[in-house]
């Protein structure tokens, strides 16, 4: 519900794991958007990610931390990330929140979905507006925060 699948064209995801959300990212984006993906976890999640056929997608193997390696600055229009930055920590997750600002459009939304509200002071950092809510449906209930790039430096 926080995403507008007609209006956004440059999709990011980060950690996409099992790749089930990135079939659903490419089953409801337009035909002439982007998704580019961010993975690390070689072992376990290369094939299933090799195995998607979709002219949309590419992929980098690679930590999210690069993302300004791979994409221009104000380009993106929505980041999801379902990285569990409580486990990989305050200043690595700083430095992903604000990697993913710089490459935004002004109105660009970053999106996560996240066990614990570890991330909302991080994201509250560099966004001025941060919303939260909890989707109880999940076992554990998930905590989803919508970041939206409201100006070129947000930084408080």
């Amino acid at each position: 519900k926080h995403i507008d699948w007609d209006t956004i064209q440059t999709i990011v995801e980060f950690w996409p794991g099992l790749w089930w959300f990135t079939t659903y990212i490419l089953d409801h984006c337009r035909t002439d958007a982007t998704l580019t993906c961010f993975e690390i976890n070689k072992k376990d999640f290369w094939a299933g990610l090799d195995s998607i056929q979709d002219d949309r997608l590419i992929i980098h193997y690679t930590s999210c931390e690069y993302i300004r390696q791979f994409i221009h600055d104000n380009s993106v229009d929505l980041i999801i990330s379902t990285i569990p930055l409580s486990l990989i920590g305050k200043e690595t997750s700083l430095s992903i929140i604000k990697e993913s600002h710089r490459t935004l459009k002004t109105w660009g939304i970053f999106v996560t979905g996240q066990y614990v509200s570890f991330c909302k002071p991080l994201l509250q950092q560099v966004f001025w507006s941060v919303d939260h809510t909890r989707h109880l449906h999940n076992i554990p209930p998930l905590q989803i925060m919508k970041a939206v790039k409201t100006k070129e430096i947000d930084n408080r």
